[in-house]
């Protein structure tokens, strides 16, 4: 029997109460419409990567890799890539089973993926690499060492600039590539810049010429940003949270959603560190997405996937097709 949205039951917890519901309609139906997803990808510890589709209403992609896949991307409708403990970087068309293409350009496990323009990608590894790759013409179009540290974060400010976060220290690398190659990669925020220990980064994006950075001891930094140019520290708005974050996506400007290494969904001011509400889920966290609407799609241990109504507490649980931890999910949305 084919797998489709409508053929699954799962379990909706929600104000006390139990009742069946398909994925399908409970997500991507007519009434859900309104978040504007269309394909959710996710990944596993087992190495399995599933891809459902609302168009097709179905399951679209099952894979199987021969390692830990601790990244995932959906490019767009129709390309998707993944990265693995292996350092293996895999392209995939969405419906295939095999990859279109796969490079071995990291030594040891890939950390990040990112978009970068309409046909590009990068990646990010405990090698303190950072990868270019075009997904049009299947070439590596460019790499650089950053770091002999790992670069546990990479995030991106436009098609030429990237930013990358740093373990085991408060260094925030700025890589920029001119279409071709890496031209320069410089610390824009280092130890000249900021005294006191941190630990490693956690968090790292960019939003509305900020960077926010996110800290494994709970320090939380806003940073203006001009490209190119290092960070003044008083253009630095610190911040202590009352968790460790393990890792955020932005609500707003001034407001983060977080996870933090436990069974709670965090949501926090960037500015005065208060915790502005958490909300109990099933299952320790591993990433949180604001998909609007007031809902939050979360991932975690056990396979779990859910959403959680952010304006009532709400908390529905989705059966994911995995029976191992989901570190990553991925959403896209197209017409």
């Amino acid at each position: 029997m084919s797998n489709t949205f409508e053929d699954i039951s799962i379990h909706a917890i929600t104000r006390g109460y139990t009742k069946e519901i398909s994925l399908f309609n409970l997500l991507l139906g007519n009434v859900r419409n309104k978040y504007n997803v269309s394909l959710i990808a996710s990944c596993s510890y087992q190495g399995q990567v599933l891809v459902w589709d609302k168009k097709l209403r179905s399951l679209h992609n099952t894979i199987k890799q021969n390692a830990i896949v601790y990244c995932i991307l959906l490019l767009n409708e129709s390309w998707m890539v993944t990265g693995n403990e292996a350092g293996e970087v895999s392209l995939f068309r969405i419906g295939q089973y095999q990859p279109t293409k796969q490079w071995q350009e990291h030594k040891g496990s890939v950390s990040c993926l990112t978009k970068v323009s309409d046909n590009l990608f990068a990646s990010s590894g405990l090698d303190g690499r950072v990868v270019m790759y075009n997904y049009e013409t299947l070439e590596v179009t460019g790499k650089t060492s950053v770091t002999n540290r790992s670069v546990t974060n990479l995030t991106r400010i436009d098609e030429n600039n990237l930013l990358a976060g740093i373990q085991s220290t408060r260094d925030i690398y700025y890589v920029h590539f001119d279409g071709k190659m890496f031209k320069d990669v410089t610390s824009v925020v280092n130890y000249n810049v900021i005294r006191g220990g941190y630990g490693s980064t956690t968090g790292l994006r960019y939003f509305m010429g900020k960077v926010y950075n996110s800290y494994d001891n709970g320090t939380f930094r806003t940073l203006e940003f001009t490209v190119g140019k290092s960070v003044n520290p008083a253009t630095i708005v610190e911040a202590k949270f009352e968790q460790s974050v393990d890792g955020f996506t932005m609500i707003d400007e001034h407001t983060i959603l977080a996870t933090c290494f436990d069974e709670y969904v965090w949501i926090f001011d960037t500015n005065t560190g208060a915790t502005v509400n958490k909300f109990k889920v099933f299952c320790r966290v591993m990433e949180a997405i604001w998909i609007g609407d007031n809902k939050v799609i979360f991932c975690g241990m056990k396979g779990g996937i859910g959403i959680l109504d952010i304006k009532n507490g709400s908390v529905v649980t989705l059966f994911s097709g995995h029976n191992s931890t989901i570190p990553r999910m991925s959403l896209v949305s197209y017409n």
